[in-house]
């Protein structure tokens, strides 16, 4: 399985809490333990 580069838009990240910023965490999360490569950007 080839790896993949995701780019994932929101808008509150820790250390802000939102139930949007933790959910993003968690798939960030386990992309990662599936071999993909993440990264957020916030409009902060």
């Amino acid at each position: 399985m080839s790896s993949f580069r995701i780019l994932m838009f929101v808008r509150y990240i820790p250390p802000e809490y939102s139930g949007a910023a933790s959910q993003a965490l968690l798939l960030a999360r386990r992309l990662q333990e599936r071999g993909h490569h993440t990264a957020f950007v916030s409009p902060a």
